[in-house]
């Protein structure tokens, strides 16, 4: 096995034991799920299955945190005020995920902090691990709103189709309750319509 291999393994453990320390319930399950669904999407779509893994169980980790106590983990671990006001808050859980992941876990592969980060809203450019987490969290066996289930049979759809077919229900919901949408899943659409067409 090498270095790089035994790393991510690691990765995917450490990330495991947090969750489970962390996280009880749906929201659990749900994070369980989640990787269970990205480890057979990232062997499907050629990714390293331990990264999505360890993205999966991460990415959720400060979904229970209040708001506020959100943005303040964000500045206690060095978000800088204007990157915290660049995300709505409804996602924020996501960038500061990714901070607990780097800073306290010491997980700094890019793949796995780009895929925790952006897991709600994807982001323009945005990595084949970062589309499978993305796709994972919609998809996975706990999930039943509408679209979910279709999509789990997902066929013969390329990542990006997949991924395109999720956000169009994301972005139909919040235009549907009149819902503010992130500019990152903005740029994420605009992105996807290039690579698809």
């Amino acid at each position: 096995m090498s270095k790089q291999a035994f790393e991510t393994k690691e990765y995917a453990k450490r990330a495991q034991e947090y969750a489970e320390e962390k996280l009880g319930g749906t929201l659990l399950e749900h994070v369980l799920g989640c990787a269970d669904t990205a480890e057979k999407l990232a062997r499907k779509f050629g990714c390293d299955e331990d990264k999505a893994a360890a993205a999966c169980y991460l990415h959720d980790v400060a979904k229970p945190m209040p708001h506020d106590s959100r943005v303040a983990r964000a500045r206690e671990l060095g978000m800088t005020p204007a990157k915290i006001q660049s995300y709505l808050p409804p996602v924020l859980h996501g960038p500061v995920a990714a901070l607990i992941a780097n800073k306290e876990l010491g997980i700094d592969d890019p793949e796995i902090l780009e895929a925790v980060e952006f897991h709600s809203t994807g982001r323009a450019g945005m990595g084949k691990l970062g589309k499978v987490i993305f796709v994972a969290d919609f998809i996975e066996f706990t999930r039943v709103f509408p679209g979910a289930a279709e999509l789990r049979s997902h066929g013969a759809l390329t990542l990006d189709e997949l991924a395109m077919a999720i956000l169009r229900r994301k972005l139909e919901h919040l235009l549907r309750e009149n819902r503010p949408i992130d500019r990152h899943a903005i740029e994420f659409w605009n992105d996807l319509t290039k690579k698809t067409q």
